[in-house]
């Protein structure tokens, strides 16, 4: 089980968990701030450092070139290359030039021959002068009449063959020598090629960072080397476009500006933070100490309720939530009360009004049986009455309504043991055709007066010895084949038994008034039918086919139906019946026949002088001895005096009731044959009647086969 927490502990570890993510979000977000700015701060520092180093070397290569100009047009050095008794006046000019500025660290004359003319220092006459030849041939070519000294950015593999990709600057100087033509002014004789120094602009450079000067993958002698993506500023100082020569500024700051402060103002929110993470606890600790007491007590609150316990409380809180939470408490604990005190009358009166309602079915039940028995007795008498023999068919007609009746009243208790889970269904061998066979003779006489064939075909059934309840199936056969007679006016109606795999399918098919699709779902609903108007055009409760479903399911079945308006109707069961052997037929008496009691003592108890009379006309064809007693007490006189062989016994009876009768007998005498005659047959009840000690029951009104066949069955 997972283990719990206190809610005080939670909400302060929620609380210093949620303000230190807080706190850590803020110094991020500032010191991302910082940062941020700090980098915009560098990025301008850079880009302001970078200018004016491109300045700066602009600036000194301008003055240099300012300074130089002049030199183009000295006699000596401009008649060099086409008369060589200048050398020493020309060496000596070069090494003042060389020696006087601190940006020219070699000098040398070339007039465009596969030699250098002259040079200072002298480690310039071994350089490779085919390269410079071929940028003194280019000068030369031009014979520009303005004076225009270039930069020349020369690799020193092309300088010496050095197998590296530094490079030196050079300013080419041309030599020239005034004409007195108008065309062409000056006469061009040789290139002057400065070498430049860049170590003292690097010298002065150093605090601004490491420079590197580069001309596409060529870094200038005396310059870092370094790649572009170690480089902080890049600008370009000369573009070939303009200058004829390409060439860059790398910059990259060893050290970053303002980094101590950013650093110290981290540190500063940091702890500033942790200060109040501190704070923050230690009012949560003082605070948890206000709020663990109440909620405590609270708690231990709770726990009663829990129990059962509903009493109130009334702790002043410091907090108004507190208090709000223990007058909701209270106000819950006074609200279960009554409720449990409302449950327990409401279901004293569930339990009285339950009792009143069998008591109620239970007298209605007994005074509906009460003038049906009489009925129903005198119909049965007057058809074995000689002088009945035309009244036959009237009778007849009697008969089956009070069948119907009967029937209704049946189907109304049967739903009422259904719905209350007491139905209990019976497995014994049955005769599946025999069955059918009995269903279609309470039936034949209403078929045969519509004209309509009632036909019972089992040829596809491979044995009708089956395990069934006989009296719930039935009671499901009658039903269907009544609602197929009551609605099938022409045609025919067809009880079908068949084998569908280990099922047996029974199908009762009519061609009758049929059933429209909208209400074939709520068909097999209770106190429903297909069609309102049926209330007035034929009788019915509604209850048949609810019981029908519900019977089949309680079999272990299923039941369906297709029907269609004006052609027809066809309720299809499916049950699992298993075959069992064909029972074997004893020589015995028929328990329907009249039993022979010649002799015999019997002894009713009945207060009902039409039930004494029809009862007593029943007996007389056994040739009994039958004494009647009015109520109870008379009963127990007459058994005391009379000792019958049979004691039949009325359950509702004055003075004393049937089951006090029953408990005086069965103290006297155990072997007694007692038979309960009673309208009283609820769920259960008969059940019950047999426990205190009835050996069987006839219930009212009273069938003479039933009567019969109680008694054979007891002689027997």
């Amino acid at each position: 089980m997972k283990q719990k927490h206190s809610i005080v502990k939670e909400i302060k570890r929620k609380i210093t968990t949620l303000f230190s993510i807080f706190l850590l979000i803020l110094v991020a977000m500032v010191s991302f701030a910082l940062l941020e700015q700090q980098a915009a701060l560098i990025q301008e520092d850079l880009k302001r450092k970078g200018n004016s180093l491109i300045n700066d070397f602009k600036a000194q290569i301008n003055e240099l070139i300012y300074q130089l100009a002049p030199i183009s047009e000295d006699y000596i050095l401009s008649s060099l290359p086409n008369n060589l008794l200048y050398t020493q006046h020309a060496i000596k000019v070069l090494t003042q030039v060389v020696d006087n500025n601190a940006m020219i660290k070699s000098a040398f004359i070339n007039d465009g021959s596969i030699f250098t003319v002259e040079g200072y220092p002298f480690y310039t006459l071994k350089w490779n002068s085919k390269v410079f030849s071929a940028y003194t041939n280019q000068v030369l070519s031009e014979q520009m009449r303005t004076l225009k000294i270039k930069k020349r950015v020369v690799s020193m593999a092309d300088i010496n063959g050095s197998q590296t990709k530094e490079a030196k600057l050079f300013l080419e100087i041309p030599l020239r020598q005034k004409q007195s033509s108008l065309m062409r002014p000056y006469n061009h004789t040789g290139v002057l090629f400065l070498e430049l120094d860049l170590q003292p602009f690097f010298e002065a450079s150093e605090n601004s960072g490491i420079i590197s000067l580069k001309s596409g993958d060529l870094t200038l002698e005396g310059s870092a080397e370094l790649r572009h993506d170690q480089t902080d500023y890049q600008d370009i100082i000369y573009s070939a476009d303009e200058d004829r020569i390409k060439l860059e500024l790398l910059l990259h700051r060893q050290s970053t500006p303002f980094s101590n402060d950013i650093i110290r103002a981290i540190l500063l929110i940091i702890s500033f933070g942790l200060i109040l993470v501190a704070l923050l606890v230690w009012y949560l600790r003082k605070l948890s100490k206000r709020l663990i007491n109440p909620m405590l007590m609270l708690e231990r609150h709770c726990d009663r309720l829990k129990q059962g316990n509903y009493v109130t409380t009334t702790h002043d809180f410091e907090f108004k939530e507190l208090q709000t939470l223990q007058v909701t408490l209270n106000q819950l604990a006074k609200q279960i009360k009554l409720q449990i005190s409302s449950l327990e009358h409401e279901k004293i009166k569930a339990q009285s009004s339950e009792r009143a309602k069998a008591f109620f079915l239970a007298n209605m039940s007994h005074e509906l049986r009460t003038p049906l028995n009489g009925i129903y007795g005198v119909f049965q008498l007057m058809k074995h009455h000689s002088d009945a023999i035309n009244s036959n068919e009237l009778i007849t007609q009697g008969m089956t309504s009070t069948k119907t009746l009967l029937s209704l009243l049946n189907d109304l208790l049967d739903f009422s043991k259904i719905e209350a889970g007491e139905l209990k269904v019976e497995t014994v061998a049955v005769n599946l055709i025999r069955i059918a066979t009995e269903v279609k003779h309470e039936f034949i006489h209403t078929a045969d007066n519509l004209k309509v064939p009632l036909i019972v075909d089992c040829e596809k059934l491979t044995s009708p010895h089956r395990l069934a309840d006989p009296l719930r199936l039935k009671q499901i056969l009658r039903n269907l084949v009544s609602n197929a007679v009551k609605f099938t006016s022409s045609g025919e109606i067809r009880i079908v038994m068949k084998d569908a795999g280990k099922l047996v399918s029974i199908q009762v098919i009519d061609t009758g008034a049929g059933i429209n699709k909208a209400t074939v779902d709520s068909l097999f609903k209770r106190f429903q039918q297909a069609d309102p108007s049926t209330t007035r055009k034929y009788a019915g409760t509604g209850l048949g086919l609810a019981i029908v479903k519900q019977l089949t399911e309680l079999m272990g079945g299923t039941i369906c139906v297709q029907s269609e308006e004006g052609v027809g109707s066809e309720f299809k069961l499916e049950l699992n019946l298993s075959i069992c052997a064909t029972p074997l037929l004893h020589a015995h008496q028929d328990i329907h026949a009249v039993p022979q009691l010649k002799d015999k003592n019997l002894l009713l108890a009945e207060d009902n002088p039409l039930n004494q009379k029809i009862f007593s006309a029943m007996i007389k064809p056994t040739q009994a001895q039958l004494v009647i007693a009015k109520d109870g007490e008379e009963a127990i006189e007459l058994y005391k005096k009379r000792k019958p062989d049979i004691f039949f016994i009325d359950i509702q009876m004055p003075k004393k009731d049937g089951l006090e009768v029953c408990a005086e007998v069965r103290l006297d005498n155990k072997q007694i044959p007692l038979i309960a005659v009673t309208a009283n047959v609820m769920s259960g009840e008969l059940e019950s009647y047999q426990k205190l000690g009835f050996d069987a029951c006839v219930a009212k009104p009273i069938d003479m086969k039933k009567l019969y066949e109680v008694i054979n069955t007891l002689i027997q």
